[in-house]
């Protein structure tokens, strides 16, 4: 296969190779539906099917997090917190040919309410970070605080869809002028303070530290959320 394809136009290799992988995950997808499988018709029913996150109290966000825990333990803590879903796995059947003797699954986290994995590490980081607040504040729950992000991906919306449903906790969310319309809409639509700066992401990234500093030197609550890197 790739000494054919190295003899071949770009073109035509990038058609073949799109080709081979289709062929290899469609069929897993198109298992799902007796009929002609629509890509999002399949989503939205099975992200209908799923148990729905639930809006977290103040009791809950607040006493359930034991922060002597160790590693393993932290994604029991951010479920029980029911901010994001349980999501299917489904065998595939050619992956698993390919990586025989090992099965492979596929994890269906497209399903979550943001529509990516990463809502499960922002639950457990927005309900530390509204404990740690919480404390700070002398047990006053009835100050808000706000998380500032600077991702117009993936992270800016599982922080906005998860910080919604926490109590007492705003979210802004700082994007570079490359991002899509679509993207920032949705952010608006969940909540969330969008501010468009900068013409990539490290100008955006660097408001956002910016304006965290600025929020702690005047006694605010603000805290920084990395779209990536967060111990």
């Amino acid at each position: 296969f790739f000494i054919l394809t190295m003899s071949l136009p770009t073109t035509i290799t990038v058609t073949i190779a799109f080709l081979v992988v289709a062929g290899l995950i469609l069929p897993s997808v198109h298992s799902l539906s007796n009929s002609k499988p629509n890509f999002q018709d399949i989503v939205s029913k099975m992200r209908a099917d799923l148990p729905q996150p639930k809006t977290a109290s103040p009791s809950v966000s607040s006493s359930n997090i034991d922060y002597a825990s160790p590693p393993s333990c932290v994604a029991q803590e951010a479920r029980s917190l029911n901010l994001f879903s349980t999501t299917p796995l489904i065998h595939s059947a050619p992956l698993s040919r390919l990586c025989h003797p090992h099965p492979v699954f596929l994890k269906l986290d497209l399903l979550q309410p943001s529509g990516s994995f990463k809502d499960r590490g922002m639950a457990h980081l927005c309900t530390t970070v509204q404990k740690m607040h919480n404390s700070a504040s002398n047990s006053d729950t009835t100050d808000r605080m706000k998380v500032i992000s600077s991702s117009g991906g993936n992270a800016g919306l599982a922080v906005t869809t998860v910080a919604r449903n926490i109590p007492k906790m705003d979210v802004s969310v700082i994007v570079p002028e490359t991002t899509k319309p679509l993207v920032v809409e949705k952010l608006h639509s969940l909540g969330a303070e969008v501010t468009i700066h900068g013409k990539n992401w490290n100008a955006a990234d660097a408001l956002a530290r910016q304006w965290v500093d600025d929020a702690k030197k005047s006694g605010g609550g603000a805290v920084y959320v990395s779209p990536y890197d967060n111990p």
